[in-house]
Formats: structure tokens, sequence, C-alpha cells
């Protein structure tokens, strides 16, 4: 990643990842269990998949029209669960031990209009070296609408953002499968990171999953309802899933008392280990919750996720304790929320601090 920003961390000052990884590696061994999902994650997909090709197969039937607006919402609320539960441990490579069955749920990135490749760049690679570091993370990347961070700059609109911004988050998913996938694409670039090389192969599958996903989303369901109706459809489908999937991002990295380091000059030296910045800049929220756990794949576990993306997120409630534990014990904090009403309250206040320009804050004390 020629000209990108130069990140670092002092992975010797501390051992407290190799003694975490020596008991999550234990905790395996003496339970005689694989770091893979197994058939709990493959029976989530199946019923996810199920789930979501039956409501669209209902909305093409032409309900009535209170029916398919209900559907629609349904049909938001399963593709952002495929999102969590199904495509983000395949990209990961944690959902199966067999490369090829990873690789094919991997690609229900595309299936839900978004492409895997610029996915995994931008999530497997720059999101998690360089998580919540200003100028480098895309994940908290500045834009117009939103000042994430103390670093970022501010609008006089910003200061109302704690109110604005779940519409954006609705909006989110919208522009990212047709917008932010075709800039990312036709830069070679995310953010300031370049990318070297797009595979003759994976040109092929991002044209065609973007024509299909027009075809069977758009052109399909308008030869049914008519274009207006399809419109309306696809804005709720899409903004559902799209607010979900951007609360539950949210309330694991842009909450109170997380740290936002910042690069400058194009280069950062993170006085801690790698491991020990991911406890500073990543909260658990509802992990005493089965459903939600289930629901978002574990992502309700993000401290456990970022140390350990590599082992599916079934195994996380187990590896909470030995995490927790191991950073008390070597002094590091673990964020966390015990319900969903304290992390978007800590969110809300954090997106009202952090809009309101400096001076202002200064006035506030």
């Amino acid at each position: 990643m020629k000209n990108s920003p130069s990140v670092t961390f002092d992975n010797k000052k501390s051992p407290f990842y190799q003694t975490l990884k020596l008991r999550v590696d234990q905790y395996f061994a003496d339970q005689g269990l694989e770091k893979t999902g197994g058939s709990a994650i493959l029976t989530k997909a199946i019923v996810l998949l199920l789930a979501y090709f039956t409501l669209f197969a209902v909305l093409l039937s032409k309900p009535s029209i209170g029916f398919a607006l209900i559907t629609c919402v349904l049909l938001g609320v399963v593709h952002a669960g495929i999102g969590f539960a199904v495509m983000h441990d395949a990209a990961h490579g944690s959902f199966s031990s067999n490369r090829n069955l990873n690789n094919f749920f991997a690609y229900s990135a595309n299936l839900l209009g978004g492409n895997l490749s610029l996915w995994k760049f931008k999530h497997n690679i720059i999101h998690h070296t360089y998580t919540n570091i200003e100028g480098a993370d895309q994940d908290i990347a500045h834009m117009p609408v939103f000042s994430l961070n103390e670093h970022q700059p501010k609008k006089g609109f910003n200061r109302y953002q704690h109110l604005y911004g779940w519409v954006f988050y609705a909006l989110s998913l919208v522009i990212w499968v047709f917008g932010l996938d075709f800039h990312k694409y036709f830069r070679r670039k995310v953010g300031a990171f370049k990318i070297e090389k797009i595979s003759t192969q994976e040109h092929f599958i991002f044209w065609l999953s973007k024509i299909l996903f027009v075809l069977i989303y758009m052109v399909l369901p308008a030869m049914v309802w008519g274009v207006g109706p399809m419109l309306i459809g696809l804005l709720i489908v899409l903004g559902v899933s799209g607010f979900i999937l951007s609360t539950v991002f949210q309330l694991a990295h842009v909450v109170e008392d997380l740290d936002f380091p910042i690069v400058q000059k194009g280069e950062i030296r993170v006085s801690k280990e790698w491991a020990a910045h991911q406890l500073a800049t990543t909260a658990n929220f509802c992990t005493e919750n089965a459903w939600m756990t289930w629901y978002t794949g574990g992502l309700n576990y993000q401290i456990e996720h970022h140390l350990f993306a590599k082992i599916s997120h079934v195994h996380y409630p187990a590896l909470r304790p030995i995490v927790k534990a191991t950073a008390a014990e070597f002094g590091f904090p673990y964020h966390e929320f015990s319900d969903l009403k304290q992390a978007i309250g800590s969110h809300y206040r954090h997106l009202r601090k952090v809009g309101v320009p400096n001076e202002a804050l200064l006035e506030m004390g």
C-alpha cells in the first residue's frame, strides 16, 4: 500500500496478547473445539438465506400493500442479519475450515448489493489493523454530514448530528451500494490506501453482481409493481438494513471513552501494542442477550472479534471472561455496555459532544 499512512504499534512493550492467545488456545484444546463456526453457523446461514428468499418471493407474488410494506421491513432486517451473521464470519475465514465454503458464503456480500473484494480491503485489512485511527480507519472517515471525533472538522450543523445522524444511518447502504463501491473501484483507493491490483476475475464479479442487483432487485420488482412502488420498497429494505448495520458498528467504535488517535504528517506511532489498542478503541454491548448475539453474528462482542477475527463468533461468549480477566490483569480497559439503552445513550452523547466546535466546548466547560 504505497503512499498510504504509516502506522506502527509498540508490540514489544507488553506480553498481553501473547498471554491472551495462549489462554484462548488452551480453552479450545481443553474443550476439544474447532475455532470455526461448525454446524451452528451453517444452520444459521441456511435459516437466514431461506427467510430472505422466501420474503423476496412473497413480494413478487404481489400481496396487499400493507402486507408488502411489512414484508419489506422484515426483508431489511434479514438483509442485515445475513451481513452480520453469515457474510462477516465467512469473509474473515472463520465460518468454516473449508476455504471454498467460506468463499461461497462470503460472496453473500454481493448478493446484498456490495462487493466482497472492496469490503475485505476496507474492513479486514484497514479497519481491523488501524481501528479508530483518524486518517487511516475508513470506517470513521470524515463525511460532510458527520464529525465523529475531536480531530475531524466541524460545521455549524454538526452540533445537531446526534439528532439527524440516525436518518443518515438509514441512507448508508443506499450510498454504499450505488455510490461508494463505484468511487473506490474507479479511484482504485479506499481513503488514503491504494488498491494495488484488481484481478480480472474480480473486475468481472464486480460488474456482474452490480448488474444482477439492478435486474433482480429493481427491474424484476418494477415489472410486478411498477417503478414507483419498486423504489419505495427498495428504499425500505436498504433503509432498514442500513440503519441496523450502521447503528451496530457505531455502538462498537463511536461511543464515549474510546480512543481516536490521529495520523499526523502521514505517520503515527501508537505507544501501545496492537491488542491493547483494540481494547482502547472498541466496546461490547448486550453480551447477556442471546438473541442479539445470534442476530448480530456476535458483533455485540466486538472486543473479542477484533482480537480474534479468525475465530467464529459462536465462541465469543465463552472467550469474553478470558479476555476480560486478562485485560484486568494487565491493567487495560474493557469497555462494555450492559444493554442497548446504555450503548445508544453513549453514542448519542458522543455525537453531541464531538459535533460542537472546540471553542463552544470550552465554553461548556
